[in-house]
C-alpha cells in the first residue's frame, strides 16, 4: 500500500513510533485520518435517507472509479468494496472520496 499514489486512495503511513514489545510479528497498518468518516455514515445521515445529492452521488462513483482503475493497473483486486469501506475526507471545504 505504501507504493500506492492516487487521489482517492487511502495513504499507507509508518508507525511514528517504534513497535514496543518487538517479538509480536503482527501485520500493522496506519492509514491518514479522514476527518468526514465513512460513506455509509453520510448515506444514513438524514432522515429521508438521501444522504447526498445525485450531483454527490455522481462525483462518489466517479471517484470510485477512478481509484479501481488505478488499482486494476496495478494488478491489483479490490475485494470488499462496500460503503464501509468508502471514507471521505475533506480538503479547502471540497469532499474527496477515498477506498
Amino acid at each position: 500500500m505504501k507504493c500506492l499514489k492516487h487521489k482517492n486512495i487511502i495513504k499507507a503511513l509508518e508507525l511514528p513510533f517504534r513497535y514496543p514489545d518487538e517479538n509480536i510479528e503482527l501485520p500493522i497498518l496506519s492509514m491518514e485520518f479522514c476527518s468526514k468518516g465513512d460513506l455509509k455514515k453520510v448515506l444514513n445521515k438524514t432522515e429521508n435517507c438521501y444522504g447526498v445529492t445525485e450531483k454527490e452521488a455522481i462525483n462518489v462513483m466517479k471517484d470510485i472509479s477512478l481509484a479501481v482503475e488505478y488499482l486494476h493497473s496495478k494488478s491489483i483486486t479490490r475485494r470488499d468494496l462496500k460503503p464501509e469501506n468508502i471514507v471521505l475526507q475533506e480538503e479547502h471545504d471540497i469532499i474527496l472520496h477515498t477506498n
